[in-house]
């Protein structure tokens, strides 16, 4: 588990990388975490975005740091593993491709940090519903992963995912 990481002095932060496929959703869960709102037109992310959001959970103050890694960046998936948190892994129910990247990005995890922890999130665009995807059940029980379903569209899903992302964190200062 990852200590917090100093932002400014004074105020501790944790490292959330998302990565997927391109396509799969990462920006859309993201900014429905941080800013409540989803475009509704497809714009890939080039290169990183960072996204930070204040978040109070059971009295204390956390501070989140969101990497949106665009996948053409993936050969630099190690060197983004660096002082992370947690990482969520994002696929597209219906994008069978998107259940390969993850299968192969979740051992480059393994081999650079096996004890990292990481999220599984689906991703249901249209908010149907969907049952595991066969290409991840072997991943999902050899290592003990559960999937987050979500709809960043429906807003479906997204306070379990920062409870999932939070409730392992060391605790920081407590909120006065």
């Amino acid at each position: 588990m990852s200590s917090p990481t100093q932002t400014n002095g004074f105020d501790p932060y944790y490292k959330i990388v998302f990565l997927g496929k391109q396509g799969v959703g990462k920006t859309s869960i993201i900014r429905r975490l941080v800013a409540s709102n989803v475009e509704t037109e497809y714009v890939p992310t080039l290169g990183i975005y960072y996204y930070n959001l204040e978040l109070e959970y059971q009295k204390y103050n956390y501070y989140l740091q969101f990497w949106d890694v665009s996948n053409s960046l993936e050969y630099q998936i190690k060197d983004f593993l660096h002082n992370t948190a947690v990482t969520v892994l994002v696929f597209d129910y219906k994008d069978k491709e998107s259940h390969t990247y993850v299968n192969q990005v979740f051992s480059t995890i393994r081999e650079s940090n096996p004890s990292l922890r990481v999220l599984l999130v689906g991703n249901r665009s249209k908010g149907e519903k969907e049952k595991p995807p066969k290409y991840l059940k072997n991943l999902v029980v050899e290592n003990n992963l559960i999937i987050y379903t979500m709809s960043p569209q429906n807003n479906s899903g997204m306070s379990l995912l920062l409870q999932a992302i939070v409730q392992d964190l060391p605790r920081p200062t407590e909120k006065e």
